[in-house]
């Protein structure tokens, strides 16, 4: 039995189909944009030369390292991170 007021705790580790999910969904919305790769990268990164660092990103070869560089793709794709996510889990919580 859960105590009451107790905020259950997150899950630490981000899944595999998880992280595939949400590359697939910023990859939507890239597509979406009107975006190459490369021009994300350079929103995000100041440089078009980490263009491989996205197609890594929307293939779900690796998990995005932070909040802040979420924030920024989003902000370049011109959307939410909420929607992001809606994208890709169908729902926010």
């Amino acid at each position: 039995m859960k105590a009451r007021g107790r905020v259950p705790e997150p899950d630490t580790e981000v899944g595999v189909s998880e992280t595939l999910s949400f590359g697939r969904a910023l990859r939507e919305c890239r597509e979406a944009a009107g975006l190459s790769q490369a021009q994300v990268a350079e929103g995000v990164y100041g440089t078009a030369n980490l263009a491989a660092l996205i197609s890594d990103l929307e293939a779900g070869r690796i998990d995005p390292v932070s909040l802040g560089l979420l924030l920024r793709m989003a902000d370049v794709l011109g959307v939410s991170l909420a929607e992001v996510a809606a994208r890709a889990w169908g729902r926010v919580h």
